[in-house]
């Protein structure tokens, strides 16, 4: 249900804005993007540590006019988290143990982005919309201080698809052929990501900072 009625209200905003723009002159940006992505694994009653993975990706941003765009784009994305446990062996050393949860998944996001001045160099923009994510693999890895001791491959633990939510800002530098993009987002997972547990939810978040341009 949730994923039918987020299909449905992407169309009616689709169509709304195909409408909105029917006048106006359609142009067409593309371009690749990079950068940081911080991760983690949200669940009721639980902490986890944050996961830093590089994100990669492409857009196609749909210039409905200078204030509205449509702008589907795809990433590699691995989400995911961390745990810790410290504590002293029998000589006194100190120990880290560290286990790490890495979901990498392709991520796709279809943004309705706002320019709020659409004059001039540098142009600030406002962005949300839904985002679907196809999961390619997990791994748990476990680190003996800072050293990996085990891999193990846990894709079939987890859900194949899931949906998310995603809102940023950023600013966009118009220069003569190109145009510099740096932002800010983060991405709110709406799925339960656990598979062969029901009574257990988990879900993911990620803040994402990127930089790229368009061409």
């Amino acid at each position: 249900m949730k994923k039918s009625a987020m299909v449905i209200a992407a169309v009616l905003l689709l169509t709304m804005l195909g409408q909105r723009s029917a006048a106006a002159q359609v142009t067409f940006t593309p371009g690749v993007k990079g950068g940081l992505s911080i991760s983690n694994l949200l669940a009721a009653g639980e902490s986890w540590l944050s996961l830093k993975k590089p994100v990669v990706g492409a857009f196609l941003s749909v210039n409905l006019d200078k204030t509205v765009s449509i702008q589907p784009e795809v990433f590699w994305l691995t989400k995911g988290g961390a745990s810790e446990t410290f504590y002293f062996d029998q000589m006194g050393a100190l120990i880290e143990m560290r286990h790490q949860w890495s979901l990498s998944c392709i991520h796709l996001p279809v943004l309705v982005k706002l320019h709020p001045i659409p004059k001039g160099t540098f142009l600030p923009v406002i962005f949300a919309g839904p985002a679907f994510d196809l999961l390619l693999r997990a791994v748990r890895a476990d680190f003996y201080n800072g050293q990996l001791v085990s891999d193990m491959n846990i894709t079939d633990a987890y859900k194949g698809t899931g949906w998310d939510i995603v809102a940023g800002a950023g600013l966009e530098v118009a220069l003569n052929r190109i145009v510099l993009v740096a932002e800010a987002r983060y991405t709110l997972g709406l799925t339960n990501i656990v598979r062969l547990n029901p009574d257990y939810s988990q879900k993911t978040g990620a803040l994402m900072f990127l930089a790229g341009f368009g061409f």
